[in-house]
């Protein structure tokens, strides 16, 4: 199966046809597939940006009728939920851009419901933002050229802090820094030289670390 992204969006809309050629005729998503329900109606569908190795942007999407019938999450109650308002409500999905200006020209002439043309943020985006036939915010952003932030920027931040982390911890990472590096090593042995090289220094850098014997 081919490598996914670590988080993938999913939003629930009336026609799950209608938003997949919106997606992909005027938005210039690329469309991977899409699925049909019990009833024979296309049920569910995925879209994406970029190329597919686990680093793409990737949208889901799903029929409302399916997700408020009792195969729907918990049975229909999740469908039901959305009934309550508008459901794009409060839904922004911020994709990153190379040139939203050039976007900006491609997305009106193909007819794409502008919601805000190009506009310099005060984060440091320059973004334009579209609507879906659901009405979900879709930003595209890109970085502003020479963005300095403000002398009080930092002062608004909240950072956390990063975990200590124990002895244990540092020294499998410092073991994994080693194998790799030793692995690196070994290609340039042919063959079973290589191989045998390879786990022997591999053990002995976990005796070294107090990891133990190892493989």
């Amino acid at each position: 199966m081919a490598k996914r992204p670590p988080l993938v969006p999913a939003i629930t809309v009336n026609d799950v046809d209608k938003t997949y050629e919106y997606f992909t005729r005027t938005l210039g998503f690329t469309g991977d597939y899409r699925m049909k329900g019990p009833t024979g109606t296309t049920a569910h569908a995925e879209v994406y940006l970029g190329k597919p190795d686990g680093s793409e942007a990737r949208l889901m999407m799903g029929s409302l009728a399916m997700a408020q019938s009792n195969q729907g999450y918990d049975t229909g109650e999740f469908g039901q939920n959305l009934t309550r308002g508008p459901l794009g409500n409060g839904v922004v999905l911020y994709f990153r851009a190379t040139n939203v200006d050039k976007l900006y020209e491609k997305l009106r002439t193909n007819g794409a419901v502008i919601d805000e043309p190009p506009t310099d943020q005060f984060w440091g985006d320059r973004t334009i933002s579209v609507l879906t036939p659901d009405n979900y915010y879709l930003t595209f952003a890109q970085p502003i050229k020479g963005f300095k932030a403000p002398a009080d920027w930092e002062q608004n931040i909240i950072r956390e802090a990063k975990p200590k982390l124990s002895t244990a911890q540092r020294n499998q990472r410092k073991y994994a820094a080693k194998v790799k590096g030793i692995r690196a090593r070994a290609k340039t042995t042919k063959g079973g030289k290589g191989r045998i090289a390879t786990r022997g220094a591999a053990r002995t850098a976990r005796r070294n670390l107090g990891l133990g014997r190892g493989n």
